[in-house]
């Protein structure tokens, strides 16, 4: 297709914006990088901008013979893993339902979960109802707390939707159920 000059104005004009921006972006972490295996004297003095000065790998060595550093990684793997699976595993269980049109609390229930979309209610509550279920600095209550979002929600539920419902006749046709 044959652009015209002001389309390829703008064309140059969103690839510098798109430029600077990717540029903003990425320095920092280049300068961190850069900063974690460069001579602290050099980075003191503020040589450091873009590229290390006078490679040295110490910080790094000091981080591993932390033991608190691995601890750390295994329960942001544990949390991350569970989470994940409680969270879609109750997404799917809350969504498949809200799909079907038989089901007759459906429009309560989009309405509740939409209201819980929309205003959210902060920390402070999620802290009470911690308190209140005895689940201060249990790993239950960081992975039950926030494995289920309202969002997701809607999105399974409108992929349930497109699936034809003759779909999930022939199924049942063929042995199948709601369940299994």
């Amino acid at each position: 297709m044959k652009m015209s000059k002001g389309e390829k104005c703008f064309q140059v004009f969103l690839y510098i914006i798109l430029t600077l921006l990717a540029i903003i972006t990425l320095y920092p972490l280049i300068y961190v990088l850069s900063a974690s295996v460069s001579d602290p004297q050099a980075l003191a003095a503020g040589k450091v901008l873009l590229f290390p000065k006078g490679f040295r790998l110490d910080s790094y060595r000091e981080v591993i013979k932390f033991e608190g550093i691995w601890t750390s990684y295994l329960n942001s793997i544990f949390y991350t893993v569970t989470s994940m699976l409680i969270g879609v595993m109750l997404t799917i269980l809350g969504a498949y339902p809200l799909s079907k049109k038989r089901f007759r609390g459906r429009k309560f229930f989009t309405i509740i979960f939409s209201v819980v979309m929309w205003f959210h209610v902060g920390m402070i509550p999620y802290y009470l109802n911690l308190k209140n279920l005895s689940l201060l600095n249990k790993r239950l209550g960081i992975i039950l707390i926030f494995c289920i979002s309202s969002f997701y929600l809607f999105i399974m539920r409108t992929a349930f939707e497109s699936v034809p419902d003759t779909l999930e006749e022939s199924a049942k046709i063929d042995g199948a159920n709601d369940i299994l």
